[in-house]
């Protein structure tokens, strides 16, 4: 009897001890995992604002764009003025030329 329940507090006292190391690590686990889930949402929110940075970078791209395009049209129709301006400069100084 008395081994037997020598035996049983030993057995208890390593239950007790295995216990407290698998609530420790359970403990550990947890706040491992609190850690990643903020890791995790600080992750999530840097990358809402890079979302948001790039919208609103595509949209002043778009707008430089079209400013573009508008002023090459523009540029398109002040060589086009140009030219016909040339050529009517070279006609009125051809007939200056020509004797009367």
């Amino acid at each position: 009897m008395e081994r037997l329940g020598l035996y049983a507090v030993t057995a208890q006292t390593e239950l007790d001890r295995h216990y407290a190391t698998m609530a420790e690590s359970e403990k550990e686990a947890s706040s491992e995992r609190e850690r990643h889930a903020r890791e995790l949402a600080d992750k999530e929110a840097e990358i809402e604002v890079a979302r948001r940075a790039c919208d609103r970078l595509s949209g002043e791209l778009a707008a430089a764009r079209t400013g573009l395009a508008l002023r090459e049209a523009e540029l398109t129709q002040v060589r086009e003025l140009r030219d016909r301006l040339l050529v009517d400069l070279e006609a009125a100084q051809a007939r200056r030329m020509r004797p009367r």
